[in-house]
This record gives C-alpha cells, sequence and structure tokens, in this order.
C-alpha cells in the first residue's frame, strides 16, 4: 500500500508538471497529422508509399506509428476528446512509466529509503533526455521511458526474460535506432550477471517481438533513396559531446542551435540548469562509486558501455557518416548512463541519510538482492 502511495504521489506531481503547458494548445510533436486524424494516418502508414505529402514519397518508418502511439491518440479521437488533451496524456502517460518504472527498480535493486526511492525516479523520469524530446519528438523518449521496466524482471537471482521482452515490444517502432539503443542496457547487465543464455533469449525475443517492424525497415531499406546523405552529418550531432555533457545528459545536438525545444535549451544555455544537472551528474557519479552500492557492478556495467558509445563520437566521426550512419544520433543510447546514474543519486541519498543518523558498516548491502525482497 506504502508503494502504491508512493506511484501515486509521483503521478500527481507529474500531472502538474503536464497541466502546466500552455493548454489549448497542440504541440508540433512529431505528426501534427497523428494529432489532427489519427485514423487517416494510420491508414496511410499501413501501405510503404504515400500520394499525400508532399507529392508522393516512400514512407519512412511511418509503419512504427501503428502501436502503441497511433491507437492512443485515435481511441482519444473516437472519444471525442480534444486533440490538446489527448496530446497531455500521452505526455502524462510516458512520464509516469518513467517514473514508476524507476521507483520500482530502485526498489528492487535494494536503494534502501522512501526519500531516495523516488529521488531515483524522479531524476530519470525528468532527465533532460526525456525533457528535451517530449514535447518535440515523444516517440523518441517512450523507448526510454520503457528502459527501466526492462530491467526489473531481470534484478531476480535468476532473470525473467518474458516481462521483459513484453517491455520491449511496447516500445513502438517510429525510430528503429531509439528502440535498438533502448534494448542494450538490459542485454549489458545481463552479460555482466555473466548470464549468457539469457542474454540470448532476450535478444531472440526481442528479435521476435520486433519483427512486425523489422521486416517492413528492410523494405523501406531496399526502396528508399540513402537519405541520411541528405540529412544531418556526423559532424553535427556529435559537435557538442563531451564528458560533461554525457555526464549531464544533454547529449543531444538539437537544443544548441533550435530555442523551440524550451526545455532542452535552456538545459544547454541557463546557468542555474547547467550547475544543477552538474550537481546531479556528481550525486550519480558518487553513488555507483560507492562499495555499498547495490548491483553495483552490472550497473556500472551499463554506464560503462554508455559512456564510451557516447564518448566514440569523436573518434569514429567517419565512421558515423559511412557504415554506421543510421546510428550517427548517439543521443538515443543516453539512458545507458542515465538510468545508473539516477539510481546512484538515489542510494548516495540513502547513504547520505543514513550516515547522519548512525554508522552503517561497511559492505553491509548485497550485490543481488533474494527473490523475497523482490515480492
Amino acid at each position: 500500500m506504502r508503494g502504491m502511495r508512493l506511484h501515486l504521489a509521483g503521478w500527481l506531481a507529474l500531472l502538474l508538471v503536464v497541466g502546466a503547458q500552455p493548454p489549448g494548445q497542440v504541440a508540433a510533436d512529431t505528426k501534427f497529422d497523428l494529432v489532427a486524424d489519427p485514423l487517416r494516418f494510420l491508414r496511410r502508414a499501413t501501405h510503404a508509399y504515400t500520394d499525400e505529402f508532399p507529392l508522393g514519397q516512400v514512407q519512412n518508418q511511418a509503419y512504427g506509428y501503428l502501436f502503441p502511439q497511433g491507437p492512443f491518440f485515435l481511441v482519444g479521437h473516437l472519444l471525442h476528446i480534444p486533440d490538446w488533451l489527448v496530446q497531455r496524456a500521452w505526455w502524462l502517460l510516458l512520464l509516469c512509466l518513467a517514473y514508476s518504472g524507476t521507483l520500482t527498480l530502485a526498489r528492487r535493486v535494494g536503494v534502501r529509503g522512501t526519500l531516495p526511492q523516488v529521488l531515483a525516479a524522479g531524476c530519470y523520469a525528468l532527465s533532460p533526455r526525456i525533457l528535451t524530446t517530449l514535447t518535440a519528438i515523444s516517440s523518441e523518449a517512450w523507448p526510454v521511458a520503457l528502459v527501466p521496466w526492462t530491467l526489473v524482471p531481470l534484478t531476480r537471482r535468476t532473470p525473467r526474460i518474458a516481462p521483459a521482452v513484453v517491455a520491449v515490444a511496447v516500445m513502438g517502432a517510429v525510430n528503429a535506432t531509439a528502440t535498438i539503443a533502448a534494448c542494450l542496457p538490459a542485454f549489458v547487465m545481463l552479460i555482466a550477471r555473466r548470464s549468457y543464455r539469457a542474454a540470448g533469449r532476450f535478444a531472440l525475443g526481442a528479435g521476435a517481438v520486433s519483427a512486425w517492424w523489422i521486416g517492413p525497415l528492410l523494405v523501406l531499406g531496399r526502396y528508399s533513396p540513402p537519405f541520411t546523405d541528405f540529412i544531418e552529418s556526423a559532424g553535427v550531432t556529435t559537435a557538442w559531446l563531451n564528458p560533461v555533457e554525457i555526464l549531464r545528459g544533454t547529449t543531444s545536438w538539437t537544443p544548441f542551435v533550435d530555442t523551440e525545444r524550451a526545455a532542452g535549451h535552456l538545459l544547454v544555455a541557463e546557468p542555474a540548469f547547467i550547475i544543477a544537472t552538474c550537481v546531479v551528474a556528481a550525486a550519480g557519479l558518487a553513488g555507483l562509486a560507492r562499495r555499498d552500492m547495490p548491483w553495483r557492478g552490472p550497473l556500472l556495467a551499463v554506464f560503462a558501455v554508455g559512456f564510451w558509445v557516447l564518448g566514440s563520437a569523436h573518434l569514429a566521426t567517419s565512421l558515423y557518416d559511412g557504415a554506421l550512419a543510421p546510428f550517427r544520433n548517439l543521443h538515443k543510447f543516453d539512458p545507458l548512463v542515465h538510468l545508473p546514474l539516477a539510481l546512484g543519486v538515489g542510494h548516495a541519498a540513502a547513504t547520505q541519510s543514513a550516515e547522519t543518523s548512525f554508522h552503517v558498516p561497511s559492505g553491509s548491502c548485497l550485490l543481488y538482492t533474494s527473490d523475497a525482497a523482490d515480492d
């Protein structure tokens, strides 16, 4: 019961955040026609080619909206709910999933104390990666919100693969790279635990539930022109990437050049937000660095892989303009860094609180929690 109250309190706080956005206004979030007429949009998305816009084109991953984002907006449309309210409800659902997933994960791995658990969940749900994309391209923020749910079933002594695969199935496929990046933390955690068979089953399961969009993606690759040659280059997407920005979470290049993404731009331009994100990153590192950090080994492995991927930007620019062009927007791998950091913030807060009241013996936390603690 107490755990449910924590979820409800977080959802209420997030409702206030979403409700503070200008009422009555529809944001240009990903696809305006999805909001205005979802039924027509979804009908068009079932075809590889459309002659409606602009003068006919092979559609780029439009099938990705068939689930789950498209049906969500379609239900709101059929119920005659105002477009802007449906959009706010979508944002709220995304934030609540990120919050509750991280809160559940924090409890499962052994972050102690109510406030530290809530703090970890809030840090991830309102992380720069989600805030930067929420109202501009929420289809990319959606897989980020589901990353904690892929890890929760894996924290048991015997990892449960099926629930983790279900979380993958709900990620959708508006952006294939974003979905792949969101699956990577679970795979790395299983490898770090030396659960190689489980990692293989997870990879096969993720591939199986993604077959519905992998097939159309292969068709798109066969008939579509090489559009990665005509969009932003690796030099643009990685120009602002450095260790500090990676740790702060401001890994997306668009806020540096686009002031319309208000939240993202404030995070890279306002000194107060820059200092605040640096403090959060420092707290997360302090928590991860402690020897009594629960699940320290697997979480550090996930963090290290994410930091290496994001840090490879300036070492392989030509490669990201060549064979790895679909992955040149490296900010999609941000959850590898910031989910461990969020949990580190929670643990740092828990240990600080404990040390101010009584001495905590070194090594008092176990690396893995028991099944009894998970229930």
